[in-house]
């Protein structure tokens, strides 16, 4: 497994999983390659064996850093794709001199809670609006 910065070969998949697991976004091809020429915003993707697993994407505001989206293909859960991720994020943020990470998890999302809580984030806060139905919880953590 590898996490690297993500271009424009892991654009088709990106967008596949934007589109599954966050329709709220309504994130088309063109919208997810505009941000990831953004110099504010990061995208990185997970491959296994040259293909792209999974990714996170995460903005820079300021001093703080917020991880948007971050998704990793079900029959790749549990071998630590995730946990590389938010590693990368964070590793991100502070070279960026980030003082403050957050980011958002559906309520209902205990598997995505417990990643996040293993690397410190603490609920913060809620959405003041749903998302797709749901109730969304603010984590954060100092970087």
């Amino acid at each position: 497994m590898k996490i690297a910065r993500a271009t424009r070969r892991h654009l088709y998949s990106i967008t596949a999983m934007t589109r599954h697991f966050f329709p709220y976004t309504g994130f088309t091809f063109s919208t997810i390659l505009e941000r990831m020429q953004n110099e504010n915003i990061l995208y990185f993707a997970a491959e296994e064996n040259g293909h792209t697993v999974g990714f996170a994407d995460v903005e820079f505001r300021g001093k703080q850093a917020k991880i948007l989206g971050l998704a990793v293909l079900p029959e790749f859960r549990g071998k630590g794709i995730g946990r590389a991720l938010v590693k990368k994020c964070l590793s991100a943020a502070k070279k960026r001199g980030c003082s403050r990470v957050v980011m958002f998890v559906a309520e209902d999302n205990a598997a995505a809670q417990s990643l996040y809580a293993k690397f410190g984030f603490k609920k913060s806060g809620v959405l003041r609006r749903k998302l797709w139905g749901k109730k969304i919880l603010i984590y954060g953590r100092d970087a």
